[in-house]
C-alpha cells in the first residue's frame, strides 16, 4: 500500500538507531518449518523506495526472493527452513519458480490491495488451522491484517515481519506512518532486510519511471484534497474535525479514500513524501485554526506488543 495497495517509494533517508523492541538483540535462536507470504510490490519498494517503478518493473524477479528471505531470517536469530513463498502480484510468472507459489490479484491501483489482502489472510488462516508449519514471514504493511495475524499467533504459529533498516526506526515510523507501525508492533519479531540481501535480489526490469518535479506534485496532491473537502457534507466535516482535535491519526477510511483518490488521480502509488504532504494537509484543511504541525505536539509513547 506501498499500502501495499497504495504505496510508496521515497521517504526518510537517515536512520536514528531507535529500533523495533522486537528487533534489537536476538539472543534466543528459533528454528522450524517457515511459509513466507510476499505482497511482490511491497518487497519491490522495499528493495527501492527512492524509486519510482510501475507495471512489471516494479515487481522484484521471484526467482531472487527465497535465498534473500533466508539471508534476512537468519540474520534475525531464526534459523528457518522456508518450505515455500506464496507471492501475490498482479504480473504473472513468466516461468515455475522452484518453491514459489503465484497468488494473482488484481493491480492494487484498481480495487485498493482487496483481494491481495484477502488472499493472504485467507491463506495465514489455513496454514494457522492447519498447524502446517510453526512460522509465517508476513511481507506487507497492510494494517487489515492485523486480525489474521492475531489469529495465527493465537494458534500457536510464531509470525515475522520484513522491513528495512529505516523501516527498523519504530519511533519516527509510528510517528509517520502509525498504521504500519501498528502493524509491526504485531510481530514476534522483525526481519531487517539488509542492503547485502537486497543486492542479491533484481526486479524483473530495470526501467524506472521518472520522478515528478516535487512542486508540481505537492499542488496537484493539494488541489485533489481542496476538491474532497468541498465534496464533503457539512456534518462529515465537523465529525472528522472533532475526531482530529483528539487524535493524531486520520481515520483510516478517510486515509485509505484519500490515497486510493490521489494514486488514480496522479498515475502511481504515492511516495513516502507525498503521503506525508497529504496527511499534514488534510489536517490543515479539517482543524483550520485548531491546526498544529507535528513539530509543535508532543511526541507520541511507543507502540509496544
Amino acid at each position: 500500500m506501498f499500502k501495499s495497495h497504495l504505496r510508496r517509494p521515497v521517504r526518510r533517508s537517515t536512520f536514528t538507531g531507535a529500533v523495533l523492541p522486537h528487533s534489537a538483540e536476538h539472543t534466543r535462536q528459533r528454528t522450524g518449518r517457515c511459509i513466507a507470504l510476499v505482497d511482490a510490490r511491497f518487497l519491490g519498494w522495499l528493495l527501492q523506495p527512492t524509486v519510482q517503478r510501475s507495471g512489471a518493473d516494479a515487481v522484484p524477479a521471484a526467482h531472487t526472493v527465497p535465498r534473500a528471505l533466508d539471508a534476512a531470517l537468519r540474520q534475525a536469530g531464526l534459523d528457518l527452513d522456508v518450505l515455500r513463498v506464496y507471492w501475490y502480484a498482479d504480473v504473472q510468472l513468466t516461468a515455475p519458480v522452484n518453491d514459489v507459489v503465484q497468488r494473482t490479484v488484481l493491480d492494487p491501483d484498481n480495487d485498493g490491495g482487496l483481494t491481495l489482502l484477502r488472499a493472504m489472510a485467507a491463506d495465514i488462516a489455513h496454514l494457522a488451522n492447519a498447524r502446517a508449519v510453526e512460522h509465517l514471514l508476513v511481507v506487507s504493511d497492510d494494517e487489515r491484517l492485523l486480525g489474521a495475524v492475531d489469529q495465527a499467533q493465537l494458534s500457536g504459529l510464531s509470525v515475522h515481519m520484513l522491513i528495512d533498516e529505516a523501516g527498523a526506526d519504530f519511533e519516527r515510523l509510528a510517528q509517520d506512518d502509525p498504521s504500519w507501525a501498528r502493524l509491526l508492533a504485531q510481530a514476534d519479531r522483525s526481519v531487517v532486510l539488509q542492503a547485502s540481501d537486497r543486492n542479491a535480489l533484481a526486479f524483473q526490469g530495470q526501467v524506472a519511471a521518472p520522478v515528478e518535479d516535487p512542486k508540481v506534485m505537492e499542488a496537484a496532491i493539494l488541489a485533489q484534497l481542496q476538491a474532497w473537502w468541498d465534496e464533503e457534507p457539512e456534518s462529515q466535516r465537523l465529525d472528522l474535525h472533532d475526531e482530529l482535535q483528539f487524535s493524531r491519526s486520520i481515520p483510516q477510511e478517510v486515509d485509505r479514500q484519500l490515497l486510493l483518490r490521489l494514486s488514480r488521480s496522479l498515475g502511481h502509488p504515492l511516495t513516502w513524501p507525498e503521503k506525508k504532504v497529504m496527511r499534514e494537509n488534510v489536517r490543515r484543511l479539517v482543524l483550520g485554526d485548531d491546526y498544529t504541525p507535528f513539530s509543535s505536539r508532543p511526541a507520541e509513547p511507543a507502540l509496544d506488543n
